[in-house]
């Protein structure tokens, strides 16, 4: 709600005076204004559900079967990361790091398609 409290008030004034409605001065001056910030809004509230959900995952339990279908217990990269490091066996250690670079993988492609978009929406901002 901040990031609209910047947009210029001179923007909504010639957007008005153009002839515009309210809804489309809303739609297409302020969320082109706002794009980088709301994205970035969605990712820093992904990133928090993941965040708070972490703890409620890691007391359901652990499970090293692969689920059939959605209704049955499944491990979380973490869960399955902790408890396979702790094997002595070398190929659970392997599954492990694997395990790891997976969810590295993921938090990479997060990040890179976060900046893609802040700096896409970027463009499409106004300039003064």
């Amino acid at each position: 709600m901040r990031y609209l409290k910047t947009v210029p008030r001179g923007l909504l004034e010639a957007s008005l005076s153009l002839g515009s409605t309210r809804s489309e001065t809303a739609f297409r001056v302020f969320v082109r204004q706002c794009s980088p910030g709301i994205v970035t809004a969605i990712l820093l509230s992904f990133g928090r559900a993941i965040g708070d959900a972490a703890a409620v995952l890691f007391t359901t339990g652990y499970t090293d079967y692969i689920p059939q279908s959605l209704g049955q217990p499944a491990a979380t990269l973490p869960l399955a990361i902790f408890f396979q490091l702790s094997s002595p066996i070398p190929e659970v250690k392997a599954r492990a790091y694997a395990s790891a670079l997976v969810l590295t993988i993921i938090i990479l492609v997060i990040s890179i398609s976060a900046r893609y978009l802040s700096r896409r929406f970027e463009k499409n901002k106004i300039k003064f």
